[in-house]
């Protein structure tokens, strides 16, 4: 019975602290690459999109920032995308992942050489004056079959779909911010449920993949930098892992020494 009452106080213990953990995974995803590691804290994260665009018809990628060693070349046009950023002396350099058969280059790009693929984020820069808080019911995607899933309200490009959303899958469920387009039709932002990160669905018509795209991407531009371009340090995260890892480490020890201490047997007479 002790071991019992060991184990699920260990499984419960273990998912309290491992599901954290789970969480920040995502953020965690860092580029192998040996300037990135000695600057982490010096580096900003950016994760967004970029056409390359360099003068000569390619994009020469640098294994760190105002280096002439090169670790790829990227022809204009293709998409690339862009981790963190680092100030190098006043140039704002980019670091990439390019995954191609056989071999995973990484290395970095002045950033004046990338045009900004527009996406859920440009739409919110440009139409942050127009959200408000979603205070409607979710009753037509629970009785919708398929819901429609959008980079934005008319991108015309659908990034797929999910089922019917019920009450047994809707914990944590919450459309934040909404939008009004010119139409009347009202969308929701889903910023993170269970797979989908980022989309928008429209509550209005939530099975209707045909809505015509009514604010499709304007031409790409440079990217623009904040004012300061201040650095965000990377060790939180991380930081934050170990202190977890070692209180998991903690917690099954006490746990062992508490509820898993040998039988002593009786001395011999």
């Amino acid at each position: 019975m002790k071991k019992r009452c060991f184990t699920i106080l260990l499984l419960a213990v273990w998912f309290l602290l491992l599901f954290p953990l789970a969480a920040y995974a995502d953020v965690l995803i860092e580029p192998d690459n040996d300037f990135y590691t000695r600057h982490r804290d010096a580096c900003t994260a950016l994760r967004r999109s970029f056409y390359a665009n360099g003068e000569s018809g390619a994009v020469s990628v640098k294994k760190e920032p105002g280096s002439k060693t090169e670790t790829a070349v990227i022809e204009n046009g293709e998409v690339i995308n862009i981790m963190f950023t680092y100030n190098h002396k006043g140039e704002i350099w980019g670091v990439t992942e390019i995954y191609t058969e056989g071999k995973r280059p990484n290395g970095w790009i002045p950033m004046d050489q990338l045009l900004l693929v527009y996406d859920y984020i440009s739409f919110s820069e440009e139409h942050q004056d127009d959200f408000y808080a979603y205070t409607g019911s979710y009753e037509a995607l629970k009785t919708a079959e398929e819901i429609v899933l959008w980079s934005w309200p008319g991108s015309g490009d659908t990034q797929g779909n999910f089922e019917t959303l019920s009450d047994e899958n809707s914990e944590n469920f919450s459309l934040s911010p909404a939008y009004r387009d010119g139409q009347g039709r009202e969308w929701g932002f889903i910023a993170y449920w269970h797979q989908y990160r980022n989309v928008w669905v429209c509550i209005s018509d939530p099975t209707n993949s045909d809505i015509p795209a009514f604010n499709p991407p304007p031409q790409p531009e440079l990217w623009q930098p904040d004012d300061t371009n201040a650095p965000k340090s990377g060790r939180s995260t991380p930081l934050l892992i170990i202190i977890l890892v070692t209180l998991l480490v903690a917690s099954t020890a006490i746990l062992i020494r508490v509820f898993w201490k040998p039988n002593q047997g009786k001395r011999p007479s």
